[in-house]
């Protein structure tokens, strides 16, 4: 095997797993954890005009005056005495307490699958790099990493629907809705997953030729 091969295959393990990093650790335009306020749930909003954007200005210290900007994204912090203080008001204790619960569990079910993937594509670059191309054990892990793709965004999808319910109950800002932020993320495992399927079934047809060059030789 050439070692353009074993190359390229290394820096695709490294930018697979440092992707699956930054999904499930956080991503790059969030509040680090260390600014988060104490006694406060953090929420990630995306935020939608109902007419048109409403303009801001930000302070250009290059330039040394204020530039116009639009807000897309913002953090919003939740006081824990605020969320009980409606849980009462509502009577919706029960709705706040099963939605961390199953966003909790399904996080974690993705976090697996995603731990799964890393091992599957680890294994199936030591065939590659092997020469291994037209194996049975090639298909089968390809085949089951776009289905762990799939089921990772199944994942996100739910997560972001409990999430979603739990923004829409307290959070309502002035001239904007509140959108799903996740929905980017789902739709690029999503069409991840399905890019290796279609890889899956390519790689099919090439060890079916190949057998049948090898029986008419």
């Amino acid at each position: 095997m050439s070692n353009k091969i074993k190359i390229y295959s290394t820096i695709l393990m490294v930018l697979f797993v440092l992707t699956g990093i930054n999904t499930f650790f956080g991503a790059s335009n969030d509040v680090p954890f260390w600014k988060n306020e104490r006694g406060s749930v953090r929420y990630e909003v995306a935020l939608s005009p109902n007419e048109a954007y409403q303009k801001d200005s930000i302070f250009n210290e290059k330039m040394g005056k204020y530039e116009t900007c639009y807000v897309k994204q913002m953090t919003v912090f939740v006081p824990k005495e605020d969320i009980k203080a409606l849980e009462k008001e509502t009577g919706h204790e029960w709705i706040f307490a099963l939605t961390p619960m199953v966003y909790g569990i399904i996080g974690m079910g993705a976090f697996i699958i995603l731990i799964a993937a890393i091992v599957n594509f680890w294994c199936l670059l030591k065939k590659i790099r092997k020469g291994e191309i037209f194996s049975e054990e090639i298909i089968s892990r390809l085949n089951k990493l776009g289905w762990e793709f799939i089921a990772i965004a199944g994942c996100i999808f739910v997560m972001s629907l409990f999430e979603q319910f739990e923004k829409n109950m307290l959070i309502q800002l002035s001239g904007y809705d509140i959108v799903n932020i996740d929905t980017e993320l789902c739709f690029d495992a999503l069409m991840s997953g399905l890019v290796v399927l279609i890889v899956t079934e390519a790689v099919k047809q090439g060890k079916k030729m190949k057998e049948e060059q090898e029986l008419t030789i």
